[in-house]
């Protein structure tokens, strides 16, 4: 009885096939990652603006001295997005005009993953969400590092359209969130 074995060329051919179908295999997973992890960000951004305006609108927590803040505020920077109570219960005036913010301790800031990359507009570091309405206004972010610091002082204004883009390294798709600032309305495309 005489052995026939593969020739060298025969298992090189079938190695090349393997591979070839392991990296569209691998590069499908890596596609399908991006995609979940792109959906996700995406969501949870929504989701928590949508959950601060109706802190916002029911007043639900107090800052630490017991005063109810007027602002209930995220602020966008460096991948990650942060919660704040700004003002007292004072109503501030329609213009632009100092209001102080404290960081509100009963929400932890959100560090996005790596590859996710949060963009907001120049005049929209900042979003606060007015008590009982729940209306929008732009604030502006604080020369420190958010993570360093508990309490600044910042300005704010009820004019305008704010966009934060979402937006995964790994693949060429880009989320955005629109928000008017005049009617309150968030667009998320």
């Amino acid at each position: 009885m005489k052995l026939k074995a593969f020739s060298m060329l025969e298992m090189v051919i079938v190695l090349a096939i393997i591979a070839v179908l392991m990296g569209l295999g691998w590069t499908g997973l890596i596609n399908f990652r991006s995609t979940a992890e792109m959906q996700n960000a995406y969501s949870e951004l929504v989701s928590v603006i949508k959950s601060q305006q109706n802190k916002a609108k029911n007043s639900v927590s107090s800052k630490s001295d017991g005063t109810t803040p007027y602002f209930y505020a995220l602020f966008f920077a460096n991948n990650k997005y942060y919660a704040f109570n700004c003002g007292d219960n004072n109503t501030p005036n329609n213009i632009a005009q100092n209001v102080r913010c404290t960081k509100d301790s009963t929400v932890t800031f959100r560090l996005l993953p790596a590859d996710i990359k949060l963009v907001p507009d120049t005049g929209c570091t900042g979003l606060g969400f007015t008590r009982l309405s729940g209306r929008f206004v732009s604030l502006a972010l604080p020369a420190n590092n958010l993570d360093s610091i508990s309490t600044f002082d910042t300005t704010y204004t009820y004019s305008g359209v704010c966009n934060i883009k979402i937006s995964h390294t790994q693949i060429s798709t880009e989320r955005l969130v629109e928000i008017n600032l005049n009617t309150s309305n968030v667009t998320a495309k």
